[in-house]
């Protein structure tokens, strides 16, 4: 009778209708990459694949037509992109005609997400705002605000030049991340009290961002330095009060005081006034307006209630009082001092004295 068991291992045979698929990686792990890049694509798969049938690799986008992958081994196959151009969120991979040792035809889509990268060309952009805005009267704390236009890596206090009159020098602190939200995207630099110490009044001081030394992910730097002045300014604003009507007056059925800053003032109203109607300074009962409805915020007036006229006695003197101290311009600064402005009410009638050309007033 016969053998049941075939000689050796030769009674066993496979069968095999599975597909292979690949697993993509990449030269880089972030898999973001631009027109200076060589992207060395790797497909590694889940099978032995048949030498003689190559696999090929497609790239959308424009990015690579089908064109044959270099073998390593059995399972493994690797194809370099060189100088990806244009800017492409989602360049996507397709493999096909290659075959497993079965003949199964490779799965066009590799597994997982591997099968997608980026292509970026766009070089970042920063915005920088200035704490407290220039220019500014005070120095006491100086923050420079920097907002990319996107993550970018490498970016320390070794990118930033400070010239605090004297030319550009490094900067003396470290940057910060803004707001301590780990965004990749917004830093902060404030001076430190040596760089503080050494502005002068009315200085203009400059913070360079240099392009050089960081990029964003795909490897683009700033397309230049960017350069952020901020000044210091000891300048404060001044204010010409005219009253309508002028004085002195016979008339106070309506007494307006009409003030003109010498540029916008910050949060003045009518709690800055004081009014001595006769018997010393107090607060005013009404409230201060827009002059002309204009919107401007450096013209404003203020017209006496009725109870205020009618507090005014005959040839009173009175005096309307700006105090410097609850408001400022937009550089923060206050009036150098507390500015008054009088009106007369004048209720005597005007008598003249007589005089003659001749002293005895004799005549004929």
């Amino acid at each position: 009778a016969v053998t049941g068991t075939p000689t050796g291992s030769t009674g066993t045979f496979e069968v095999d209708n599975t597909s292979p698929s690949a697993a993509i990686t990449y030269s880089d792990t972030d898999r973001v990459f631009n027109s200076s890049d060589t992207i060395t694509i790797t497909a590694t798969f889940d099978d032995d694949m048949d030498a003689g049938t190559p696999v090929n690799i497609t790239i959308d986008n424009g990015l690579q037509s089908a064109t044959a992958m270099n073998r390593s081994s059995a399972t493994v196959y690797t194809y370099s992109l060189v100088n990806p151009a244009g800017d492409i969120a989602t360049a996507t991979i397709t493999l096909s005609n290659g075959v497993d040792l079965a003949g199964n035809a490779v799965t066009g889509t590799p597994t997982g997400s591997t099968g997608t990268f980026e292509v970026d060309n766009t070089a970042p952009t920063v915005t920088v705002t200035t704490i407290p805005t220039s220019p500014s009267s005070t120095r006491t704390a100086v923050e420079f605000e920097m907002d990319f236009s996107e993550d970018v890596a490498g970016f320390t206090e070794a990118d930033l030049n400070i010239n605090l009159g004297a030319g550009f020098v490094s900067v003396l602190g470290t940057i910060d991340d803004h707001g301590g939200d780990a965004d990749a995207s917004t830093y902060d630099y404030v001076l430190t009290n040596d760089e503080i110490n050494a502005i002068s009044d009315d200085e203009t001081i400059t913070l360079k961002i240099i392009a050089a030394g960081f990029a964003d992910i795909g490897g683009n730097n700033l397309s230049g330095d960017v350069d952020t002045t901020w000044t210091h300014t000891t300048a404060v604003p001044t204010v010409t009060v005219t009253t309508i009507p002028a004085s002195p007056s016979t008339t106070r059925t309506a007494v307006e005081f009409e003030m003109d800053f010498s540029e916008d003032v910050i949060n003045f109203d009518e709690n800055d006034l004081r009014i001595d109607l006769g018997a010393g300074f107090v607060s005013v009962l009404g409230t201060i307006d827009d002059h002309g409805g204009d919107a401007d915020a450096s013209t404003y007036d203020y017209v006496l209630t009725n109870d205020e006229i009618n507090a005014i006695s005959d040839n009173e003197t009175i005096t309307l009082k700006i105090v410097a101290a609850g408001f400022t311009n937009g550089a923060l600064a206050t009036m150098a001092g507390d500015v008054d402005t009088t009106w007369t009410h004048d209720n005597t009638s005007p008598s003249a004295a007589i005089t003659y050309s001749d002293t005895d007033r004799v005549f004929n």
